[in-house]
């Protein structure tokens, strides 16, 4: 993955500590950040990072699971899935694009979801904290520029999806090219 995707733990100043234990990534537990009241309004970044609010319904390694999971969500939600032209590559063990994607240069690799956008899609969970395993997968149900929106997604998902959580991460949102 090019280090530019790589993403910063917390947003503004907020020093949120490592949530690891004996190895297990916090993404897998079911809030890694619990108790972080950040403000409403908080989607200043630095540069070509942005303060986003990451609702994540599941988090996991397997991503066929994770998949059935995202498909019954979608069932009962009504959540539309949006796979940005991403399937699994079982012998790359990857989330990749497809090998014939109007961008070329990602083709066949992983790119992540960066942007608000309401939909379910499987995402590296890496790509929004540091606080988790490189291979984790989040199923994420939207991404958006408050909190307050992020917890409003959080309600309506939550009765389908138990272990669902609000995830306040810095995205980086600038060119990939």
């Amino acid at each position: 993955m090019p280090l530019s995707v790589l993403l910063l733990n917390g947003c503004a100043g907020n020093n949120t500590p490592d949530n690891t234990k004996n190895g297990t990534a916090a993404a897998e537990q079911p809030n890694p950040i619990p108790g972080t009241p950040p403000p409403t309004t908080d989607t200043a970044g630095v540069g070509d990072y942005q303060c986003l609010y990451i609702t994540i319904a599941d988090t996991g390694l397997s991503y066929y699971k994770l998949r059935a999971v995202m498909a019954k969500l979608n069932t009962n939600s009504h959540i539309r899935i949006d796979t940005m032209n991403r399937y699994y590559n079982a012998a790359k063990n990857e989330i990749v694009l497809r090998d014939d994607d109007e961008d070329e240069m990602y083709r066949g690799t992983y790119a992540p979801r960066r942007f608000p956008s309401e939909s379910l899609s499987l995402e590296y969970a890496a790509t929004y904290t540091r606080a988790t395993a490189q291979k984790n997968i989040a199923l994420v149900a939207g991404i958006y520029e408050t909190k307050q929106s992020a917890d409003s997604m959080l309600k309506v998902i939550k009765p389908f999806a138990g272990k669902a959580f609000v995830l306040k991460g810095e995205v980086y949102v600038g060119c990939m090219h």
